[in-house]
């Protein structure tokens, strides 16, 4: 079996990680609190106003991620 580096895997700590990628990671976890806020509350999926407007004014940070059990 090959190791990560000869199929030209970066360690993690030597590879950048785009700021796209960190903006869309972030954005889908808010959206996925928010939904599933808005399904505790026995709202429906598609109830997009809903959903977005308990997006708003949420602030979190890595340690939320990590403490609520995702990575």
């Amino acid at each position: 079996m090959e190791s990560p580096e000869a199929k030209g895997i970066e360690d993690e700590e030597e590879a950048p990680v785009s700021t796209f990628v960190t903006a869309f990671y972030d954005a889908v976890i808010l959206y996925a609190l928010a939904l599933n806020e808005t399904l505790a509350s026995k709202g429906s999926v598609r109830d997009g106003e809903a959903i977005t407007k308990r997006m708003w004014n949420k602030t979190f940070t890595e340690y939320d991620h990590i403490k609520a059990g995702r990575t």
